[in-house]
């Protein structure tokens, strides 16, 4: 028998992963930036160098990733969230 909860609750999470997913893609930046950063955690400088990205953009995008949880920062490094990594 088919539970329509489980059905429900399914298709809430997928909209919400495909809503990350489309802001993640939809910016060549942010791609850039979370590539890089999935290689090793970085700081503004070490994302401008491999990035080839202006720090105004890189602070921008990464402002932008932190209110959604894609990225966090420590000290002045930014890391990828758990929940992106997955």
């Amino acid at each position: 028998m088919i539970n329509l909860n489980e059905n429900e609750n399914y298709l809430k999470s997928y909209d919400k992963v495909s809503e990350e997913v489309k802001y993640a893609a939809n910016s060549i930046i942010r791609l850039k930036i979370l590539a890089s950063l999935f290689e090793k955690p970085s700081n503004m400088k070490d994302l401008a160098k491999n990035t080839k990205l202006n720090y105004s953009s890189i602070s921008t995008t990464l402002q932008g990733l932190e209110l959604k949880d894609f990225v966090y920062r420590e000290s002045n490094k930014y890391y990828l969230s758990n929940s992106l990594i997955i």
